[in-house]
């Protein structure tokens, strides 16, 4: 009888962990969300040319990828 409330209990915890690692990673996604975006121009000299750079990198991938699919070859995965 006391084994099986055990297994009774430990079911119920890891259930109601699985939940609140959900609702944790909601809240840090929403956190997330209401972040402001950092501006590149509000970033000193060298870190300014690194985040204008990455920009830059991620703009250029997104117009290969839209054309490619454009064009009707295969999506492709993001590279990062």
């Amino acid at each position: 009888m006391l084994e099986k409330l055990a297994c009774v209990v430990l079911m119920t915890a890891f259930a109601q962990g699985g939940a609140f690692a959900a609702a944790g990673e909601a809240a840090q996604a929403d956190a997330a969300r209401k972040k402001p975006l950092q501006r590149c121009d509000q970033l000193n000299d060298k870190a300014e040319v690194e985040c204008l750079k990455k920009a830059r990198e991620r703009i250029v991938e997104a117009r290969k990828q839209r054309e490619s699919s454009a064009k009707g070859e295969g999506k492709e995965a993001p590279k990062k």
